[in-house]
């Protein structure tokens, strides 16, 4: 809002000089727009490639459709459970670092219900009537699962941001005031959305060569470590983001393990890219 005041002078018959001041408060017109802008901008930053996996891969099936709204909710339950010991535990609220130690644990166990669920619900998924997508598969399910648990993460996570950034305006980033807030939370929110694509499909496949091997710990539980790792390690460098000029310390890290964590899925489940004269086929 620009308060405009205008001094104006008058001399009266008396011989009186009067100086009335005169305000008016005018909103700039380019200050919604551009609010609205950065907005929609943040949303599609963030939403855009899950919005286009879910219209090409999940939309096709109802099956999968069920799958990735179950597995949001299990993300919700997580949630609810951190918060209710985050009140309960008081040392909690004074140190951030304890928060995330405390709930990625327990993230990662509703992560563990979940398949523990839809290993029971896998035959049932199956003997459905066919929708057009054909057998479900279990590389399938844990990509949808993924895809749910991550997109309600982003979706909470974002929420607030959106919410702040709704009037006029705009909100500078701590970490480097030159950007602003919005930006830089939907960057990181995109980066843990689609890292928890990845934690859920390398834990998964973990506890699928687990059961095949009767239970027994082997190489192969790799996967899960390596999940559980970046998991620790990612959400530990988001808390760097309230330091001075730290936003590309930040989100390089981030986006470093993105990358790693997504060849590591690839590796994980045999998926190579080759290159001839005319095209790409992915195997």
């Amino acid at each position: 809002t620009v308060l405009r005041c205008e001094l104006t002078g008058s001399v009266s018959s008396a011989g009186r000089i009067s100086l009335p001041l005169a305000c008016s408060a005018d909103r700039h017109p380019s200050l919604p727009k551009m609010t609205l802008m950065v907005l929609f901008g943040c949303i599609f930053i963030t939403f855009s490639l899950p919005a286009a996996l879910f219209f090409f891969v999940v939309r096709k099936s109802a099956k999968l459709v069920i799958v990735m709204y179950s597995s949001a909710f299990m993300w919700i339950l997580a949630a609810v459970s951190t918060a209710i010991i985050w009140n309960i535990v008081i040392p909690l609220k004074d140190s951030l670092w304890w928060s995330v130690f405390v709930a990625i644990p327990l993230q990662e166990l509703f992560r563990w219900l979940y398949w523990k669920l839809l290993k029971r619900a896998e035959v049932g998924l199956n003997t459905l009537g066919d929708d057009g997508s054909g057998k479900l598969t279990r590389e399938k399910i844990a990509f949808v699962a993924g895809l749910g648990f991550g997109c309600m993460s982003a979706v909470m996570q974002f929420n607030i941001v959106l919410d702040s950034i709704n009037g006029p305006g705009s909100l500078p980033s701590p970490g480097c005031t030159s950007v602003d807030f919005a930006v830089i939370s939907a960057l990181l929110s995109f980066c843990f959305l689609m890292l928890n694509v990845f934690w859920t499909m390398l834990e998964y496949r973990s506890f699928e060569q687990r059961l095949a091997n009767g239970g027994k710990f082997g190489l192969y539980d790799w996967k899960y470590a390596a999940a559980i790792l970046t998991h620790y390690t990612a959400s530990y460098i988001t808390l760097n983001s309230t330091n001075s000029n730290s936003c590309a310390s930040t989100l390089v890290p981030e986006f470093m393990i993105l990358l790693l964590t997504g060849a590591a899925t690839m590796f994980a489940y045999g998926i190579s890219f080759k290159v001839s004269n005319t095209r790409t086929i992915v195997s």
